[in-house]
């Protein structure tokens, strides 16, 4: 039974390995950004309140990771999928931990203290299929809301279906359910259109809004992206884009409502180009966005050494383990590439916007941290077994 586990893993594993690894491959190291609330996009005339990076104002304050659980293993008959690294993680106010599964034609529920529970979902376009997920995220009351390539779907906390709305076509940021029960989400412009969002209503059709200006899609495709989170003001939204060091709160009206920018960042700069190859340093990137009970906003970006080059992960088909009669390969490649990870950099830095203030910043080298809540954050491995595992960590600030 685990030989049949572990093939059937590895055999879907590797239909998506070049898909979502080499999200892995190309986002190098992670930062996290906590941030209180106040900002909006680039508009003629637009309020913008700017924070000075370089002033710190608790100095010796420091993050401290703590693991609680580790989500994945060969026992558990379905594995976590590796497009997590992008928002295919997520939790509930009772500790359930969300993972998309490595075919994205499910979801994985795991218990707080990481054991496997159960899934739900199945392959397909019918009610309560999915087709590639992508992205779960869970909203209010414990609804979960899943992003596959051509809709968002809904679910209840006891994982019935609810209800799906047609996307037309893949998105680019987490989904955002706001209380009046439509969604809005970020698109890419690669193309004629220029919105950076969409909303979904929940009857009617799609209104995209949001256009950035045409200075910002001449420099490069794909830097008008955002990043989308709920805001704790009624219908209203949180965006981040990934060219710029900025944090915006959208309205209900769909107008920018106030706008952050942070200057002087010791590890953030904007976007020239998105020029990649093996000997192209990739740009560093806002990717994540939270918001706590205290109105400050987490955000998640990622940077990289400075020598940074694109390094193929070393197989060894020779090593291996005997599990129960089965000889399982190890580092099968289902988590990152060990050579990336040493050019790899972490940065968390605390915001605080009411005061204009840099609280602190902290970073980890080699690693590559998934915020999955304003308190929590997963990291992706590969375990012995060859299995992808995420190892959950508990985050707090330390004051000296």
């Amino acid at each position: 039974m685990t030989h049949r586990l572990r093939d059937s893993a590895r055999n879907v594993f590797h239909i998506v390995k070049a898909q979502r690894m080499s999200q892995l491959s190309t986002r190098i190291g992670v930062a996290v950004v906590i941030a209180s609330a106040a900002l909006a996009d680039a508009v003629v005339g637009q309020t913008t309140t700017v924070v000075d990076a370089s002033q710190l104002s608790c100095k010796g304050c420091t993050l401290t990771l703590t693991k609680i659980a580790t989500l994945g293993s060969i026992n558990d008959g379905e594995f976590a999928g590796t497009a997590a690294i992008s928002s295919g993680l997520a939790v509930d106010s009772n500790g359930r931990f969300f993972a998309t599964s490595l075919a994205g034609d499910k979801i994985l529920v795991y218990e707080p203290s990481g054991k496997y529970s159960r899934s739900f979902g199945r392959q397909g376009g019918g009610p309560g299929e999915l087709n590639r997920a992508m992205k779960v995220v869970v909203g209010r009351g414990d609804s979960i809301h899943v992003l596959d390539q051509t809709r968002i779907t809904t679910f209840s906390p006891t994982f019935q279906y609810v209800r799906s709305v047609n996307t037309s076509g893949p998105l680019w940021g987490t989904p955002v359910a706001l209380a009046n029960g439509d969604f809005v989400v970020s698109r890419p412009s690669f193309g004629p259109a220029t919105a950076g969002f969409v909303r979904f209503p929940a009857k009617g059709e799609a209104i995209p809004f949001g256009n950035r200006t045409p200075e910002v899609r001449k420099k490069c495709a794909g830097c008008d992206l955002y990043e989308t989170a709920p805001s704790l003001r009624v219908n209203q939204f949180w965006a981040i884009p990934v060219d710029a060091y900025e944090v915006q709160e959208w309205g209900a009206d769909m107008r920018p409502a106030r706008r952050l920018t942070i200057a002087h960042s010791n590890w953030f700069t904007e976007w020239t180009s998105n020029a990649m190859g093996p000997d192209v340093r990739p740009n560093p990137r806002l990717e994540r966005v939270f918001e706590d009970a205290r109105g400050q906003l987490w955000i998640e970006g990622h940077s990289s050494i400075a020598n940074w080059t694109l390094v193929p992960r070393k197989q060894n088909p020779s090593a291996s383990k005997d599990r129960g009669g089965a000889n399982i390969p190890i580092g099968g490649g289902a988590g990152p590439n060990p050579e990336a990870l040493k050019r790899t950099i972490t940065i968390i830095e605390v915001l605080d916007v009411a005061g204009s203030k840099l609280v602190l910043s902290q970073q980890y080298a080699g690693r590559t941290l998934r915020m999955i809540s304003p308190d929590l954050i997963a990291e992706l491995r590969e375990d012995a077994d060859g299995i992808p595992v995420w190892d959950v960590f508990k985050v707090a600030i330390k004051k000296p």
